[in-house]
Parts: structure tokens; sequence; C-alpha cells
């Protein structure tokens, strides 16, 4: 049913961002999830951001949205599976990645602002970061309140490798759950 709304909704998208009165502005949230970590805080092993703009009357504000409460409810149609997430504004750049249907499989990169150190903390705790899964989750900006979620198909990625790492940034190259090693499809 929420793909029925978001493609009636996109028929009328203004061909503009800028418009917002409607609702009907792509509004794109990441997830970053490595199991036992804590990488969110105590008990917390998500990091919830977006690019910091919201709308171009809301920019750098933070974002709620529905949630999986555990990563084993996605796709669930209970409310009871989802909890309200905000979404903090963090300086990053997603790059690389693609749909297509022949060809290699993108290998998108991701790099995030290091002027904290943060992310150098979180790769020293936990292995470069290995293995972490990146969502990148897009919806319309009116169905930010919606539970369960109305929102595109998920775009889910694997952290491969960090690239780089500096004062300024860290870069991590991304795999999709199709390429990894030792798996023959169809399986």
């Amino acid at each position: 049913m929420s793909d029925l709304l978001l493609n009636k909704d996109l028929q009328v998208q203004s061909p503009s961002a800028q418009e917002t009165e409607s609702g009907n502005a792509i509004v794109t949230l990441y997830e970053v999830y490595l199991a036992d970590s804590d990488i969110g805080g105590s008990g917390i092993d998500k990091l919830y951001f977006h690019d910091g703009t919201k709308s171009p009357g809301d920019s750098y504000a933070s974002i709620q949205m529905y949630s999986p409460s555990s990563e084993s409810d996605w796709g669930s149609t209970d409310v009871s599976d989802y909890a309200l997430k905000t979404y903090t504004p963090f300086p990053f750049e997603f790059n690389g990645y693609a749909r297509k249907t022949k060809g290699p499989i993108a290998r998108p990169t991701i790099t995030f602002a290091n002027i904290n150190r943060d992310f150098t903390v979180y790769n020293t705790n936990h292995d470069d970061l290995l293995g972490a899964k990146v969502t990148r989750r897009r919806t319309l900006v009116k169905y930010l309140g919606e539970n369960p979620p109305v929102e595109f198909p998920r775009e889910v990625y694997y952290i491969e490798r960090l690239m780089s790492e500096n004062q300024i940034s860290v870069e991590y190259e991304l795999t999709t759950n199709f390429d990894v090693q030792g798996v023959l499809l169809p399986s």
C-alpha cells in the first residue's frame, strides 16, 4: 500500500525540490548499524543521520522518522515494531551509488567529516567499522511521521574497507549484500 501512495505522490511532484507545501520533497536518511557496538550510545547500536537539509526552510534541522526497533523488524506492518528516531544533521558525502542491470555492481563510497575525531574513535574501537550495515532510506516530507513508515525501497550497503582517514575526513568503500566473497548465486 505504501508503494501506491508514493507512486501517486510522485506523479504530481513539483520539478523543483523547493516546493514543500504539498510535502512532496524527497528526504534521504541514513543509518549505520553495527551489532553489539554501542556506537550510538549505551545500548544503541545505530547512528541516525541525514545530510543537513529537510527542506529549504528547515535546513540543518533534526528529522524524526520511525525506524524498526530491531533489524529483524524491517518490512513489518505492526506499529509496535517501530520507534520514533531522531536523525541528526551530519556532514558527509555519499557517492557512486547506481541502479543498473548490466555491468559491475556499484561500489559506492561514503565520506564523513572527522573534525571531532568521532570516526577515528569508532575505527579504533570497532575494527574500522568493517561489516557495518549502511542503510539509505528515502521518503517524502509528508510521510516522515507515518508509522509504519511509508518509504521507497531501502538501499542496504556494508562497509567493505577503510579507504582513508585523517583529521578532516574518513572515507569508506561500501559493497552490497550481493557482492560478498564466498557466496554463490543462486543460494
